[in-house]
């Protein structure tokens, strides 16, 4: 595992990486509610980089199949991917099941 202040970048679809940015969006609501500012911070700033580095298009997501490279610190990639296996333990739906398996099977291998 890399030391936590090292930016690691991660090549994923910007499906995969929409999904974590759902990921992030609803841990960061969670922690707004449950008062945890820590979470709710980490959460925004991860979800920021990414908006920062899409390559939009008409300002609008890529196409979903596009690959994209995403740079972040290790400590928030860990951040995220823990959140997304999180949400695993209570699927809304099949569709959501999978599309998070996904984004965790791409995701995983690529941070050692």
């Amino acid at each position: 595992m890399c030391p936590a202040d090292v930016s690691v970048s991660v090549q994923l679809t910007a499906r995969s990486w929409s999904v974590i940015d759902a990921t992030m969006d609803n841990t960061a609501t969670n922690a707004l509610h449950g008062f945890d500012e820590a979470t709710e911070t980490v959460a925004r700033d991860i979800r920021q980089a990414g908006w920062d580095q899409v390559p939009w298009v008409d300002g609008q997501w890529p196409p979903m199949d596009q690959v994209l490279t995403i740079r972040l610190l290790a400590v928030q990639w860990e951040f995220a991917v823990s959140h997304l296996a999180k949400s695993l333990a209570w699927p809304s739906d099949d569709e959501s099941e999978a599309l998070e398996r996904a984004a965790l099977a791409e995701v995983s291998p690529q941070l050692g």
